[in-house]
């Protein structure tokens, strides 16, 4: 109703604006800057590729030139890094400033760009920098419906203040007016909502294999049929079939019936219809890398002046980054590579290998790169052709279909607005895979699947809370969730938050008057927080040198991946403090809850040498793991560590009683500023 009655008063003023720094705009951007312009929060969902950022980079011009503040948040850390140097061209370097965790730089800049978890955090402990931000972006707000990282974005929009507005972007979402809704029911504020459902550029979708080439969605399955009937000198045209050859169609085996169709087949294709640059999506790291390496082998897709003009981009990167070449795993593999138009890219490389194949794909110097799913995520950079591997990924708990959102965040990524009149999407059609009793499903963008509440409250959540507000005002606060709006009758939100309140209360982090030492520690921290807190108190954390530090942040931050090979270890000293600071917790539960944070003490190895100043190179000899990964661990306890030395000076400024004194080491500060200089360096600092 106020979105409506909003339209009515608006009616009246001036006509949307049809230009943005001489670029013609098209009518949904148009349409929501001119609600921008009205000072009017705003939820645009467009298909990938259409032309969401051009609104975003309308409001960042808007409010410089208005002397506004603007926080810019997005997903993933690839991408905030990749929107700083974006605007840091567009508005000038010292009006851009950024915040990951690990890394701040300008924080004060009227531009703020950072990740969602960043954001969600200074509105949790009420950082006093948010009251001078007018605006902030979601970018990718369709993470609401993330399964582990959706809470973030919901709890960020819950704490928002009052006067602060949001433009939101989203990809397209069915419900984008039940959010708005639910938005402007927790800001008592008009929500503008822009829905734009046409691409800039149309996709064609293809399935591909090589015994038939090019497939329509709607022939896959006779195509198959024809194919594995052909392989027995059967005609399906002929009409005259046996009942073992219709029961021999439910089972390829039965057959005889083997497909050797492999992704060279489908990029031949690619290059024989000039359809370069091409991404070719496959859902694991190794297999990237196999089939770039593949490919390699049997072609070279650059002329002369392109390979030199890749050498000169390698090497303008690694200057700019301070690298030498020798700094990089397998560089003389992967250089002679992009030297010949193929690529590889995904979580487990370098964030500086990352950063060259990006430059190279922008600067059209790549025609094939091979890529998991993260790169629709964390790279806004279109190409001609999309191609898929697999329509199958593991999720972490099992191997299924992509979902409608999943598949199109990726297949957006085809067609070049301003380039091409059309994007091509082919999918690898395994015949020997498919099956009459498992057939792919359709894609279609009409069936997109709803955005539905993911949150779960941590204890930092709960602990900031109980320290900054009174019980009416947390109750109205958590009546507000997008659960409880969904579904009236849904208390889970309050069950989680009374249960996590309970355990804080049981183990002596709050009381009624608000929060004890342990809960002022706990507030601090946001992965890891009962662990941490007790060890803090044990006094662990005071007795570890620099080297110890670093390794313990890294065992507390560090996801190893499936199967991942475990790497010989002695355990740390703290690691049977753990375990005995741990069952002190249980104990005093007893039973109403527990307590079991996992931890990854096989990296402690890898973190101590690199600490004590060892290359990469040498490390990944004696402990085979991604370089990507390790750097990923290292940049994660460098946050970690940042949030423990908030936390030690939080109980600095605590009346901490004197049996936890030895809680407080005046030293700590110092030892963790060292372990994170230890930690940040060579191929592990970021160069913006």
């Amino acid at each position: 109703m106020i979105r409506e009655e909003c339209h009515m008063k608006d009616a009246i003023l001036a006509a949307p604006p049809r230009f943005f720094k001489n670029l013609l705009l098209d009518e949904f951007q148009s349409e929501a800057i001119w609600h921008l312009q009205r000072n009017t929060s705003t939820l645009v969902s467009a298909p990938t590729g259409t032309g969401k950022t051009v609104i975003a980079d309308f409001l960042v011009d808007a409010c410089i030139k208005s002397g506004k503040r603007i926080a810019y948040t997005a997903p993933v850390k690839a991408l905030v890094n990749q929107k700083f140097r974006n605007y840091a061209q567009m508005v000038g370097r010292n009006q851009v400033g950024i915040l990951t965790g690990d890394l701040s730089e300008n924080p004060d800049a009227p531009v703020l760009l950072m990740t969602t978890e960043v954001f969600r955090n200074m509105l949790v402990s009420g950082a006093p920098t948010l009251k001078k931000i007018a605006w902030v972006v979601f970018d990718e707000i369709h993470y609401l419906d993330h399964a582990q990282r959706g809470t973030v974005w919901e709890e960020a929009i819950m704490l928002m203040p009052p006067a602060m507005k949001l433009l939101g972007l989203s990809a397209t979402v069915p419900n984008a007016s039940e959010i708005a809704d639910w938005i402007e029911s927790v800001h008592k504020a008009p929500v503008a909502v822009v829905s734009h459902t046409e691409r800039a550029v149309p996709l064609e979708h293809l399935y591909y294999n090589r015994m038939c080439g090019t497939i329509k969605p709607e022939k896959l399955m006779y195509a198959r049929t024809s194919s594995v009937l052909a392989h027995k000198g059967l005609d399906i045209k002929a009409g005259f079939l046996s009942q073992r050859d219709l029961d021999g169609l439910r089972s390829d085996r039965d057959l005889g019936f083997q497909d050797d169709s492999n992704h060279l087949d489908m990029v031949r294709y690619v290059a024989a219809n000039r359809l370069f640059p091409c991404l070719y999506f496959v859902m694991s790291r190794r297999g990237c890398e196999e089939k770039a390496h593949q490919l390699a082998a049997k072609a070279d897709y650059l002329r002369p002046r392109e390979k030199e003009a890749v050498r000169v981009a390698i090497k303008q990167e690694l200057t700019a980054m301070a690298l030498r070449p020798d700094s990089i795993p397998r560089f003389a593999q992967v250089s002679e590579m992009w030297r010949r138009g193929i690529a590889f890219h995904h979580a487990g490389m370098l964030p500086a290998t990352k950063q060259i194949v990006e430059t190279l794909l922008e600067r059209k110097l790549l025609r094939v790169l091979y890529a998991t799913e993260t790169f629709a995520v964390g790279v806004n950079m279109p190409v001609r052709t999309v191609c898929f591997d697999s329509l199958k990924k593991y999720d972490g708990r099992e191997v299924r279909y992509l979902t409608q959102g999943e598949y199109f965040q990726m297949a957006g990524r085809a067609g070049r607005r301003g380039f091409d009149r059309q994007g091509t999407v082919l999918i690898a059609a395994d015949f020997g895979a498919f099956s009459q009793q498992e057939q792919p499903p359709i894609w279609d963008e009409q069936k997109l699947e709803p955005i539905s509440s993911k949150i779960q409250l941590s204890f930092n959540f709960v602990a900031n809370l109980a320290a900054r507000w009174p019980n009416d005002r947390i109750t109205a606060l958590l009546s507000h969730s997008l659960a409880g709006f969904q579904n009236s009758e849904n208390t889970s939100v309050f069950r989680d938050f009374d249960q996590k309140r309970e355990i804080l209360r049981r183990l002596d982090y709050l009381n009624d008057d608000g929060l004890l030492p342990r809960g002022e520690v706990c507030r601090h921290l946001h992965v890891q927080e009962i662990l941490i807190t007790e060890l803090i108190f044990d006094g662990v954390l005071a007795d570890m040198d620099t080297e110890t530090l670093a390794g313990f942040a890294a065992a507390l931050v560090y996801e190893p991946r499936p199967a991942e090979t475990a790497f010989p270890f002695v355990p740390p000293r703290w690691l049977a403090a753990a375990d005995i600071a741990l069952a002190r917790v249980n104990q005093r539960l007893d039973g109403f809850a527990e307590i079991k944070p996992e931890i990854y003490p096989a990296i402690t190895p890898l973190i101590r040498a690199w600490v004590q100043g060892r290359s990469l190179n040498r490390i990944l000899r004696d402990f085979p793991m991604s370089p990507g990964d390790f750097v990923t661990a290292c940049r994660r306890a460098i946050d970690l560590l940042r949030q423990i030395s908030d936390a030690i000076q939080a109980l600095d400024r605590a009346s901490v009683p004197a049996h936890t004194e030895n809680a407080n080491d005046t030293d700590m500060p110092q030892k963790i500023k060292e372990a994170i200089t230890a930690l940040d360096r060579h191929v592990v600092s970021v160069k913006l």
